[in-house]
Parts: structure tokens; C-alpha cells; sequence
């Protein structure tokens, strides 16, 4: 994922957890006392205009992931996606927050779920 991006040397720790402890973080961190899928933790500071640059980024670790594991597995299931698509999906999706993209508003979510579908495609099109 981080090579379709351009995003050479770069790093990122991805924790794979279950709903209890999503719901500690997510309650810690956003105030939510529920769980979620997941949860993004960027280390670099990202202006709206720099999102996606990937120069910006280069050999820089990004941020940190959570994965709840229990609701990874109840989406793929309502999907009918095997697990790991599910899972990496929800990285996928948790590398372009760390990178400062967001679906708050209709633009940037076009912009971002066009993103998520061209670098799906080309890790599963393969």
C-alpha cells in the first residue's frame, strides 16, 4: 500500500485488537463509548494542502493503526469479503487519514474513496 502511494521508506504499526479494547481507545481518544472498526493515530502533522503528497511523508514513520478485529470480522461477514480484504481495506483507509485525507465533507470523500479504489484495485487486480 505505502509503495502505490509513493511512499518510500515509511513506516506504520498496525495493532490488531479486539472490541473491548477499541472501545477504551475510542472512548480515550474521541470521546465514543463504542467500538469501532478503526482507529488512526497520525505522527506527523498534515495541512489540508499537503494531504497525499507524498513527498511530504518520505522515510518518515506515519502513525499508528487499530484494528478491531471483532468488528473487522462482522463487516466481512455482512460483506461476504474474506477477513484479510476486510482487514486490509480498513488499513488502506486508516494510511490516507495518517496522510490527511478525510471524508467529512462530499469533496474529500470522492477524493478519498477514489484513492481507496485506485490502490485496491491495483494490489487486487494483480
Amino acid at each position: 500500500m505505502l509503495e502505490q502511494l509513493g511512499l518510500t521508506g515509511c513506516t506504520v504499526e498496525i495493532t490488531l485488537t479486539d472490541d473491548r479494547f477499541m472501545r477504551v481507545q475510542n472512548k480515550k481518544h474521541l470521546g465514543s463509548c463504542t467500538t469501532t472498526d478503526v482507529l488512526s493515530f497520525p505522527q506527523v502533522n498534515v495541512l489540508e494542502s499537503q494531504a497525499g503528497r507524498p513527498s511530504r511523508f518520505r522515510n518518515q514513520h506515519l502513525g499508528d493503526i487499530l484494528v478491531s478485529l471483532d468488528q473487522a470480522e462482522r463487516q466481512a461477514k455482512a460483506q461476504g469479503l474474506p477477513l484479510n480484504k476486510e482487514i486490509a481495506f480498513l488499513v488502506l483507509h486508516s494510511i490516507l487519514h495518517l496522510l490527511g485525507h478525510d471524508h467529512d465533507i462530499p469533496k474529500r470523500r470522492e477524493k478519498m474513496q477514489r484513492m481507496e479504489s485506485r490502490i485496491w484495485k491495483a494490489l487486487f487486480s494483480m
